[in-house]
């Protein structure tokens, strides 16, 4: 992939038990996108079922900059957004409402908890979000007892 700078995965599907670290993984999956990925105005979405779940792994996204950068010299954090100002690059937790998520242009967006998704709909509108079918990403945690990969998909 590196003659057409084309990702091999653009899908990322995560399935493990509760309680061992898929937020965090999630959180640190997210910065990385930020940070290091090489593209200029990422857009790095996190979304969940409800804005509390979304807004876990946020915090954990928060902690991590924080322990990166204590002095915030690299980093803007807000109350819903964090903003790399290197690449003019911002990560963000979005609502759960449908209809008011369109109009990003993610090149990666998490969805945490998906097993509990009564539908596909926000993962669908993030999907049609993203603007470089080349580099964008979207990663996916889900609790391994729920429901098949089939329903994702």
């Amino acid at each position: 992939w590196k003659e057409t700078n084309e990702r091999v995965t653009k899908n990322v599907y995560i399935e493990l038990a509760r309680k061992n670290g898929k937020s965090f993984f999630a959180a640190a999956i997210a910065l990385y996108n930020l940070i290091a990925d090489g593209e200029a105005n990422a857009e790095v979405e996190i979304i969940a079922n409800s804005a509390k779940q979304a807004g876990i792994v946020f915090s954990m996204c928060k902690n991590l900059v924080d322990g990166l950068d204590s002095k915030h010299k690299y980093f803007k954090a807000y109350r819903d957004k964090i903003k790399f100002d290197a690449t003019k690059s911002f990560l963000q937790v979005l609502s759960t409402d449908v209809n008011s998520n369109d109009g990003w242009n993610s090149s990666l967006f998490v969805v945490d908890e998906y097993h509990s998704a009564p539908n596909s709909l926000m993962y669908d509108v993030m999907k049609s979000s993203q603007r470089n079918e080349r580099k964008s990403i979207i990663y996916c945690n889900y609790n391994c007892w729920f429901q098949s990969l089939f329903t994702l998909l």
